[in-house]
């Protein structure tokens, strides 16, 4: 085997260790970190939504019932549905970690054997052709969660129909209306679009023009 090959083969087997090692707690810690701050989210919106069910229970002589009905029906949901998911996804989670980490830690071992069984046979070829077939692979992609999508939108909605139950008694519209149609379409927007962080830096930029 060339020498320079060997190094490099060395160079592999003592680089998969070190990710070996480093991979468990990266990937523990910034799952963790992103978990808690879902549920945070989930947590202050549950709170906001009881905040809501219990106005509407106060003030349900002055507004429309149909809308109100609509209201707490989207508030139990975002209630109930934060708290399972949140019960959920915290076993979830931790199950995939232990299933993620085992494919990694068993896909370093295969790099390792690899490099070993050439160094042993003095064989490069085998180090590099198991490298190529490797960089061909395909893996799964990232799965996608709307969860925060989802709840956010249940959230807004629960507002949202609330205000139109006081509004309706006033300006005489139905639950089924173009008023009603409008409102699901703005609080879908504003639960799946990006809008926030947009909006933020533009009136950032704006503000630090002025100043």
């Amino acid at each position: 085997m060339h020498e320079e090959h060997k190094k490099i083969i060395v160079k592999a087997i003592e680089d998969s260790f070190r990710l070996k090692d480093k991979y468990s707690d990266y990937e523990l810690n910034s799952n963790f970190q992103l978990l808690l701050t879902q549920l945070d989210l989930f947590k202050t919106i549950s709170t906001l939504v009881v905040a809501i069910v219990g106005i509407g229970f106060f003030f349900k002589d002055q507004l429309d019932l149909q809308f109100l009905i609509l209201s707490l029906t989207f508030s139990l949901f975002t209630v109930i549905g934060t708290i399972s998911y949140t019960r959920e996804i915290v076993d979830f989670e931790a199950k995939e970690i232990k299933r993620q980490g085992d494919i990694f830690k068993e896909k370093m071992d295969e790099v390792i054997n690899a490099a070993v069984d050439a160094i042993q046979r003095g064989d490069a070829k085998i180090y590099f052709d198991y490298a190529a077939k490797e960089a061909q692979a395909k893996y799964l992609k990232e799965r996608v969660v709307y969860a925060g999508e989802i709840f956010a939108f249940c959230f807004y909605n629960s507002i949202s129909f609330g205000l139109l139950a006081l509004m309706s008694e006033k300006y005489s519209f139905n639950t089924i209306s173009f008023i009603t149609i409008g409102t699901l379409i703005f609080t879908h927007v504003i639960s799946f679009k990006d809008w926030a962080r947009p909006l933020v830096d533009f009136l950032s930029k704006e503000l630090k023009k002025k100043w």
